[in-house]
């Protein structure tokens, strides 16, 4: 948590800490590093490193989004009793776009804070589109 945010879990700072890394990463692969840094240890240690040690890295990172979406499905199906799919097309579009940045290294970080913001903000409301479509229609 500390080498992730700077501040350990739970001191003064944590969430504004993880906001700001996240948000002003230098580009979107980067963006996830940061996020919910607690939940991307377990599923890095659990899915993407052992899928990346058989598989090409970008393969494993669109697999490893793909299971976090699942997850999250998973959750409001137990919530609601009914079926919910709409964590999962949106993660997997996300993973789509992390593994195309990591690929090909699109980065911003000399851009000021409030431009990479934006930037990984436009990036989770594109990914957001197809999904909310899905789900209205």
């Amino acid at each position: 948590m500390k080498r992730q945010n700077g501040v350990p879990l739970g001191a003064s700072g944590s969430l504004s800490n993880m906001l700001i890394r996240a948000f002003g990463a230098r580009g979107f692969d980067r963006f996830w590093t940061h996020w919910n840094p607690i939940f991307s240890f377990y599923l890095g240690k659990y899915i993407f490193h052992p899928a990346s040690q058989v598989m090409p890295v970008s393969i494993a990172l669109v697999i490893t989004f793909t299971a976090n979406g699942l997850l999250h499905d998973a959750v409001t199906m137990a919530v609601r009793h009914e079926p919910a799919w709409f964590f999962t097309p949106w993660f997997l579009i996300m993973g789509v776009m992390a593994a195309i940045h990591r690929s090909v290294p699109v980065r911003y970080a000399t851009f000021p804070f409030g431009m990479r913001a934006l930037i990984n903000t436009l990036h989770i409301a594109v990914a957001l589109i197809y999904p909310l479509w899905l789900h209205l229609s």
